[in-house]
């Protein structure tokens, strides 16, 4: 309950009138502890479109948030490069995603090229990269533990390696 709490408040910083969406299993923290227990502890709303669904069509993920105005929505890097990859006009004019105000992304590696093939992709349907949130998680922890801030989109630092190994970090110069 403490972690719900956090990733609640101080991580995503839910509000009232927030409706969550989510296509990701029961069976993994990020749909467990994300989409199924933070939505009934905090009473918010959420809409779900089915595992196997999202696997088929993955763009029924980004249709139900524009129908529905969904704020919440948190997916692996893949479930982007899967609705950037298979998108194509007649789909972009159906969505508005104006209403998305939490992007999450967690749970494999972020790769910040791709999610700004996605901003760029999707831009054109309202779609604002500013609402990316990268966060860290562990099963351990009971999911997420770590979140980038509010509405700061993605950035990017380099440190050098070898600066870490002496317990000491310098950015790389870029």
């Amino acid at each position: 309950m403490a972690n719900l709490r956090a990733i609640s408040h101080d991580g995503i910083k839910l509000r009232p009138g927030d409706r969550c969406v989510s296509w990701l299993p029961f069976y993994h923290d990020m749909g467990l502890v994300g989409f199924l227990l933070t939505p009934v502890a905090t009473q918010l709303s959420v809409d779900y479109l089915r595992t196997q669904d999202f696997a088929m069509r993955p763009l029924q993920w980004l249709k139900l948030i524009s129908k529905n105005r969904g704020t919440v929505s948190v997916a692996p890097p893949f479930g982007y490069e899967l609705c950037q990859r298979r998108v194509n006009e007649k789909d972009l004019a159906e969505l508005d995603l104006s209403c998305w105000r939490v992007a999450g992304i967690g749970a494999e590696p972020i790769s910040a090229e791709q999610l700004h093939q996605f901003a760029e992709c999707f831009r054109q349907v309202n779609f604002d990269d500013k609402t990316f949130m990268p966060c860290y998680g562990l099963a351990e922890n009971a999911l997420a533990v770590s979140f980038s801030d509010e509405a700061s989109g993605l950035w990017l630092t380099k440190w050098i390696a070898t600066s870490l190994n002496i317990r000491q970090s310098r950015r790389a110069g870029c």
